[in-house]
């Protein structure tokens, strides 16, 4: 059956509910953000931001995306200002004006539009304006832009340029961060961090966590200092031009410029925090934001390091981790430190425990060395995984040429084909036989719960045309599962990765068994490549 990839987006009850409310500027759906796992979509991975649909839903899909047919409005330049905002703006340029002449006499103040820096006691000053929620109303934005249409859901609108607070944070002191992108499967915000207070009140106390009963953790927020986009011909940061124009959101929103220091998917973040009634601004009431850096003596928190796996041979370890060795490198001003070399498994979880003691993030790129079998790979693999986490190690995107560790360690419920939500492409390897690429549709019958399924064996002899082969005969299926024998390599099976990775990027690899299939028609061996 043939298949299809298809990205939507659909408005949030809240934001139809408040759908044209006085004072927010909002005539219409600004920015609808894209759910995580829709329960029509179909997930090749919970990490992946690519769903590939049936034709069957694609009626509906189309349906769901034409609820945004009403375009974004925000605040643009052409827009009419309402009194409030005006006489804030007034007010503003009033407090700004002053600032200006005692820069004067403050050789360590540093000016930019509507904003004071200070770079002898570090801290960022604008001025904002209070969007007046209500009590335990939804919040997603602690800070957004003028332009931005999500004042629905932001404590306040800051009367300061994105783009120009994102400089003075720089100015500041403070090195631009690592945005979360998903795509290239960075799943962490990476930077220093921040406190944000409006009107002397640490932003965390603002929000009231339905989860816990009580307000947010005062871990302050990362600096990812957004992303860059092009705009008409040239790069613009993403928080000044691109809905939602955030300047600090409560979950990992790509454009932001401050960002929580943890994975927080908006998926399980939204209608979770609300505004706490304990502590509330007027609506157009003129705050003052101050942003101050978590360590003002200019000490990293981040710390940056390659890890790569490798293994030796000792007989005598019937267990695939005991001969798992870590070599942890970090390289500093072109300078390359060694941590930890060929380490055994205690060791390197004793060195992330240190780092972590002193409120240090180790940020860790994963290597696998073409030596380390399957199972030993997927050994290591469920170890980092324990330890990636808030309170232990974040781990990056992968390297160029590299999987992403959790490749190695897939979920066993994939085995079963019929219980799949869509069908990827598998490819069988083995120690004598030439890799056998699987071609796998679906046909559902009436009164069916469960399709059947067919397949088609494709022995492949020339792998550098294996990407072409699979696009040709299912386009837009770029997930892979590999299935391989434990003492299998990583080396032998990245031969074949590496022909299709850029084209196919969601691959998981299995080991030793085939999968699961109780209703399975196979199509005749196809010739070979």
């Amino acid at each position: 059956m043939q298949t299809l990839e298809l990205k939507y987006t659909v408005p949030r009850p809240s934001a139809v509910r408040r759908l044209g409310k006085q004072g927010d500027n909002q005539t219409g759906i600004q920015s609808a953000q894209p759910f995580h796992a829709p329960k029509h979509g179909r997930w090749l991975d919970s990490k992946s931001v690519i769903l590939a649909y049936p034709t069957r839903l694609f009626l509906a899909s189309l349906l769901l995306c034409a609820i945004q047919i009403i375009p974004p409005t925000g605040l643009h330049a052409d827009e009419p200002i309402d009194e409030v905002r005006a006489a804030n703006l007034e007010k503003t340029a009033a407090w700004f004006a002053d600032q200006q002449a005692a820069a004067t006499t403050n050789a360590h103040w540093k000016l930019l539009p509507r904003i004071v820096i200070d770079t002898k006691e570090p801290s960022v000053l604008f001025k904002a304006e209070a969007t007046g929620l209500a009590a335990n109303e939804i919040v997603e934005f602690y800070l957004i832009g003028e332009r931005s249409g999500n004042a629905y859901e932001a404590v306040a609108v800051a009367l300061a340029q994105p783009k120009d607070i994102a400089k003075a944070i720089e100015k500041m002191g403070l090195p631009r961060g690592l945005h979360v992108d998903q795509r290239a499967m960075r799943f962490w915000p990476q930077g220093e961090r921040v406190h944000l207070f409006l009107n002397d009140h640490h932003a965390a106390d603002l929000i009231l966590d339905k989860r816990t009963s009580s307000t947010a953790k005062r871990e302050g927020f990362v600096f990812t200092a957004s992303r860059h986009v092009k705009r008409d011909g040239e790069k613009q940061l993403a928080a000044h031009v691109e809905a939602p124009f955030s300047i600090a959101s409560n979950y990992n929103e790509p454009n932001t410029i401050l960002d929580v220091p943890f994975q927080a998917p908006q998926s399980e973040v939204y209608t979770q925090q609300v505004q706490n009634p304990d502590i509330r601004f007027d609506p157009g009431e003129l705050l003052t934001v101050k942003i101050v850096p978590e360590r003002p003596d200019g000490s990293r928190r981040v710390q940056e390091m390659d890890l790569t796996l490798t293994a030796t041979e000792d007989p005598t370890h019937t267990v695939p981790i005991a001969n798992v060795r870590f070599t942890l490198q970090q390289v500093v001003d072109d300078d390359t430190k060694t941590h930890m070399e060929a380490s055994s498994l205690q060791n390197f979880v004793n060195h992330i425990r240190e780092q972590v003691s002193k409120q240090q993030d180790p940020f860790v790129s994963v290597r696998v060395a073409p030596h380390v079998s399957l199972a030993q790979a997927h050994s290591a693999a469920t170890i980092l995984h324990t330890m990636e986490q808030e309170e232990g190690l974040r781990v990056l995107q992968p390297p160029e040429g590299e999987l992403f560790y959790r490749a190695f360690m897939p979920d066993e419920s994939r085995r079963n084909r019929a219980d799949r939500i869509a069908q990827p492409w598998e490819l069988h390897l083995s120690h004598e036989d030439p890799p056998m690429l699987i071609h796998i549709e679906e046909e559902w019958l009436q009164g069916e719960a469960r399709p059947q399924i067919q397949t088609q064996d494709i022995p492949i002899q020339n792998p550098e045309s294996l990407a072409d082969k699979m696009e040709s005969m299912r386009p837009g299926i770029n997930a892979v599962f590999f299935y391989a024998p434990a003492d299998m390599r990583v080396g032998t099976i990245m031969e074949i990765v590496q022909h299709i990775q850029e084209t196919h990027p969601l691959i998981h690899v299995f080991m030793d068994s085939s999968p699961r299939d109780q209703t399975s028609d196979a199509i005749p061996e196809a010739t070979s490549e």
